[in-house]
């Protein structure tokens, strides 16, 4: 049940839902599946990259009841649930004479009279009947990178569906496929839609308008992070999300666990748990903000034995986000070009060179520091992968092995980028986008491109032959090109180690399109950075 408190003191209400496992999955083969795809938010914001260049027009649709079995399922159909526990007790003090009395539990079972919400295949369901009603009425086609994105093509004008649950995002050339898609759900379910040029999708708000299209998560964060870790106080001014000083590694490593009163009372002082609040603050990495990755991966790392230094990285990064809720990413209208001219750069005397920043529809920059957590000695991997000049996907995380070198850090955060390059580039084929040139992978370490470039192994890198054959492949396959970047150029450095103030802030606003920002006088920028929503004296004023 849920707790809705009620504006009198010690006043609440218990709300209850009725629930029941109707499905007919079997316990150990598939009994824990959902088998209801889910679009990832990176290729969400893929979509939202192609909306803002082709001018397509983002439409919010949330389905009511999405899970009800009279949706789902044939309404004539009945539903019957098995016996709730205590549940005879209470029928037969109420009717002590029926003919049932006596009759064992295990033999009874109850109909259910109206819709019943949250059979345990209730999603596999309800997203096979979303899936024939896009592909077999609509003549839709799914994504065979991501089965919950579909794409779609009627009168020379084209669509890009994505679906989350019962939440729909759709971005169509033209209205009339909008109109047709609401015409066809009229028919099978009830839902909502707030079309115009402000919409929300998933806790994220997109501002929509001719300099392109905007997503921030803004409101989520002063709502739901903001008044339930710092209530009424004001945070002290942080420039860095994550400790800046290089002892700090080995006093979080040194640090025991906190457990019993300890443990307990930190979280009082904390207003929650550590898994509670790095679950929550990586919900926003996901969403729009890149620029809390590291500290977010270091939380994540300590949740099973939290000690006091994490706590303390915990209430940094919530001061630096106190003082920096507002970092919206904008994709501007830049025309896609998915050809692009040659490389310019050569190789010579053992190092790699470029003639000039190359800048391709789909770039993508890797890095990583050597072993710089202390527990095991992992290094860390941070990839990003731009757009249209603007970032869509990011990966920050602990590499899986250790490595004895930088350049071996290095391949191994590389060949994770062009893995994630050659899947992106699979999806956009897959919703009608193909690449044609290959995608630049830049990369700081001359070191690691040599090893790539070179046609033997050497003792550095003989036990990482897998990783630069599979590089090598798609390099060959031309799909990917491996270029030098400077380490000052390179976007994927900051999550890789502690960062701050104009060092952080230039680097991911180069990740984030603020050179592509709406003029200051325009409507847009003034939703973005003057509406009551984006703020922070809500923080002041609201209880």
């Amino acid at each position: 049940f849920k707790v809705k408190l009620q504006e009198e003191t010690n006043h609440y209400e218990l709300y209850t839902r009725t629930t029941a496992n109707s499905s007919k999955q079997i316990q150990g083969i598939d009994f824990e599946a959902s088998f209801a795809p889910t679009s990832s938010f990176e290729n969400i914001r893929y979509i939202l990259v192609i909306a803002a260049a082709e001018s397509m027009q983002p439409y919010p649709l949330d389905i009511s009841n999405a899970f009800q079995t009279n949706i789902e399922s044939d309404p004539n159909e009945r539903v019957h649930i098995s016996i709730p526990p205590f549940y005879l007790e209470y029928f037969f003090a109420k009717w002590p004479d029926h003919p049932l009395q006596g009759t064992p539990a295990d033999l009874l079972c109850l109909q259910a009279l109206r819709s019943m919400q949250g059979s345990k295949d209730a999603g596999r369901k309800w997203y096979t009947l979303l899936k024939s009603i896009c592909v077999n009425e609509l003549n839709m086609v799914m994504s065979t990178s991501d089965n919950a994105i579909l794409s779609w093509s009627l009168k020379g004008h084209k669509a890009l569906l994505a679906i989350s649950t019962d939440d729909i995002l759709m971005a169509a050339s033209n209205s009339f496929l909008y109109d047709k898609l609401k015409a066809c759900f009229d028919n099978h379910f009830n839902y909502t839609t707030s079309p115009g040029n402000v919409i929300r999708y998933l806790n994220t708000r997109i501002i929509i308008s001719p300099h392109g299209i905007s997503l921030d998560i803004t409101d989520h964060i002063i709502r739901n992070v903001f008044h339930a870790y710092w209530k009424e106080k004001k945070a002290p001014y942080q420039s860095s999300p994550f400790p800046l000083k290089s002892e700090f590694e080995m006093t979080l490593f040194i640090a025991p666990p906190l457990t019993g009163k300890d443990l307990k009372d930190i979280e009082i002082r904390h207003h929650g748990s550590l898994y509670k609040w790095a679950s929550t603050l990586q919900y926003l990495v996901q969403r729009t903000r890149i620029d809390l990755g590291y500290a977010v991966m270091h939380l994540s790392g300590y949740m099973a034995s939290p000690n006091k230094p994490i706590f303390d990285v915990l209430h940094q990064c919530m001061a630096y986000l106190y003082h920096h809720p507002h970092k919206p990413i904008m994709y501007p209208r830049k025309p896609l070009h998915f050809h692009q001219p040659k490389l310019e750069m050569h190789f010579g005397g053992g190092k790699a060179e470029y003639l000039k920043q190359y800048k391709s529809f789909l770039e993508a920059y890797t890095d990583a520091d050597l072993a710089q957590e202390l527990r095991e000695r992992r290094s860390t991997t941070s990839i990003a992968l731009l757009t249209n000049g603007v970032a869509t996907h990011w990966e920050i995380s602990k590499q899986s092995e250790p490595t004895g070198a930088t350049s071996s850090a290095e391949l191994f955060a590389l060949h994770k980028g062009v893995s994630k390059v050659s899947d992106l580039r699979n999806f956009s084929s897959s919703i009608g986008y193909p690449i044609g040139d290959p995608s630049i992978m830049y990369e700081d370490n001359a070191g690691t491109i040599k090893a790539i470039s070179s046609d033997r192994n050497t003792p550095t890198h003989r036990h990482h032959d897998f990783k630069i054959a599979s590089i090598l492949y798609h390099k060959q396959k031309g799909s990917v090109q491996v270029a030098y970047s400077k380490s000052e150029n390179m976007l994927a450095d900051p999550n890789t180690k502690p960062y701050g103030g104009k060092t952080l802030s230039s680097k991911i606003d180069q990740l984030i399109g603020t050179r592509f920002y709406p003029p200051k006088d325009s409507p847009h920028y003034n939703l973005l950075f003057n509406s009551p929503e984006t703020s922070i004296e809500r923080l002041t004023t609201s209880s």
